[in-house]
């Protein structure tokens, strides 16, 4: 889909990647990368990462976030976002309970969480800034990016296979509008199951896939280029 569509910046969903970038496998990422050489552009996709030392210090079983990451042509990440709202049990072990993963042998039983102020990804005179799944509940974290990062448009990767093809996937589409309206910045929105859109500043729908549509048909393309 990438090399079959030329732009500036792709979005990948959420946890596109299933194992860090340093591991990716060697043909696929020559791939990946000679596409994003030829377009001259950059991808941002969801991987798990290498947790920093702040976010490990005193917990063992930290290893990695649930990030966001930009590549460019040559393979350097240029920015990075981690998720700061985890999900108990999925992404993090509530205080009492590691005795609960330990036994059901969980893993990624418990990721980093994200800095309160990430920098957004600069690019094309924009300034770019993520959230993941819903974090765009959240409009605390997003008037954050807003008021002190200056975001001037926002993206949301998700991975909600989980919930199928239910009211779940609209309900999260309409968060996000919630979120693009409020703070009056447009939202992308890039997700494995739906609903992947673009949302203007108003809070409108300018464009959006069908939900659990995982290939990119040729009227789809056309859809979303539009």
């Amino acid at each position: 889909m990438i090399q079959a569509q030329p732009a500036q910046l792709h979005v990948l969903p959420e946890t596109a990647w299933i194992m860090p970038i340093q591991r990716t496998a060697p043909a696929q990422w020559q791939r990946l990368l000679a596409a994003l050489d030829e377009q001259r552009a950059v991808v941002t996709l969801g991987a798990p990462m290498p947790a920093q030392e702040d976010q490990r210090a005193g917990r063992p079983r930290v290893s990695l976030t649930n990030s966001m990451v930009t590549i460019d042509a040559d393979g350097h990440a240029i920015n990075r976002y981690d998720k700061q709202q985890l999900v108990p049990f999925g992404e993090f072990i509530p205080f009492g309970f590691a005795w609960f993963v330990n036994l059901m042998d969980i893993p990624l039983g418990e990721f980093g969480r994200g800095a309160p102020t990430q920098a957004p990804l600069t690019l094309a005179g924009q300034r770019i800034a993520f959230n993941i799944c819903y974090e765009d509940l959240f409009g605390e974290l997003i008037g954050a990016q807003v008021r002190d990062g200056g975001a001037t448009i926002l993206v949301n990767a998700s991975n909600i296979a989980w919930f199928g093809n239910t009211h779940a996937l609209p309900q999260h589409l309409g968060i996000s509008r919630m979120r693009a309206r409020e703070f009056a910045r447009p939202m992308l929105r890039a997700t494995n199951t739906g609903m992947t859109a673009w949302i203007d500043h108003r809070g409108q729908v300018r464009g959006v896939l069908p939900p659990t549509s995982n290939a990119c048909s040729k009227h789809r393309c056309k859809a979303r280029r539009a």
